[in-house]
């Protein structure tokens, strides 16, 4: 279940086609997330927007996912990637929201189901919840 999306952060790069996210923001909001949850939310992948693009990922989400699944800091071998398309272009929906999985047996991001639904964390510690709700 993914209960939260964090921003790129502050110090985030954001270029007409790609962008670099704020590691250091990033590792901070993916410890204080897991500290606020004790222990029971961790990080589960990563998503993005294609402003000018499909909701499918390109060469370079295929190549930062095998970089992420191999990184022994990030302990995820089966990453999941969210890209929400925002712009309507050819054979594209405006806000679409895909999600790929990373295979480590097949070494390609493989398409997988969601369903999207909005749930009460009211079952989250204090903590968890002012993260959530701010």
């Amino acid at each position: 279940m993914v209960l939260l999306a964090t921003s790129p952060g502050p110090r985030a790069e954001h270029h007409l086609r790609s962008y670099v996210g704020d590691r250091d923001h990033l590792g901070e909001q993916i410890r204080m997330i897991y500290d606020a949850s004790d222990g029971r939310c961790r990080f589960l992948g990563t998503w993005h927007t294609h402003p000018r693009g499909r909701a499918a990922p390109s060469h370079r989400d295929t190549s930062t996912a095998a970089g992420m699944a191999n990184e022994v800091e990030v302990q995820l071998p089966s990453l999941l990637l969210l890209i929400k398309a925002t712009m309507p272009v050819l054979r594209s929906r405006v806000g679409l929201l895909s999600a790929f999985r990373w295979d480590q047996t097949k070494s390609s991001l493989e398409q997988w189901a969601i369903l999207i639904h909005v749930i009460d964390i009211s079952w989250g510690s204090d903590r968890l919840r002012h993260l959530v709700e701010t």
